[in-house]
């Protein structure tokens, strides 16, 4: 299978080449955009440890005392693309009050195909790791983008499908930073 139609298996799962018609990027046309999921607020948020683009091992617990949005996205997906000038837009304006984006690349591409990507679109100021099919799974990130909320405790506050909805996510992202 060629990395083409291995992407947008990834992005649609099993779903035939037919069905590719009516998606834009990885997510349908037509679905809303971001759809919350709130039903896991205040869980505590799946551990993960993955190699950065120099090959440091990082885990969630190392931003503990940070709000963190963490994102799963693709380098061809076009609603991932479109977050990226977001994600960059947050860490920057936040930072300084506790906020750190996480993008787990998770189309298979490794440091030397990531880093020329991540500097021409100025994604810097995230942490950008590499993805595999597990932690897709223990995430439940079968679509992408997907990007989660996760307090500062290390508690899930939402899930968000789909492209995110800017204003609902950075009000959020606000909110969370407020409290203690």
């Amino acid at each position: 299978m060629n990395k083409t139609a291995s992407r947008l298996r990834s992005c649609l799962g099993a779903g035939s080449l037919i069905a590719a018609t009516f998606f834009v990027g990885c997510q349908p046309v037509g679905a809303g955009g971001e759809q919350a999921e709130s039903s896991i607020r205040n869980k505590p948020a799946a551990e993960f440890n993955l190699p950065d683009l120099e090959g440091k091992a990082v885990r969630l617990r190392d931003f503990r005392g940070k709000v963190v949005l963490l994102n799963f996205w693709g380098t061809t997906c076009a609603p991932c693309i479109q977050e990226i000038p977001w994600l960059i837009e947050f860490q920057k304006k936040y930072e300084e009050k506790g906020l750190q984006v996480v993008a787990v690349s998770m189309y298979g591409e490794g440091p030397d195909e990531l880093k020329p990507y991540v500097a021409e679109r100025g994604m810097e100021p995230l942490k950008v790791l590499i993805g595999n099919d597990q932690i897709k799974g223990v995430f439940g990130a079968r679509a992408f983008p997907t990007t989660f909320l996760i307090d500062r405790k290390g508690n899930y506050h939402s899930r968000h499908q789909g492209l995110i909805n800017r204003k609902k996510v950075e009000a959020a992202i606000a909110a969370l930073l407020e409290k203690e």
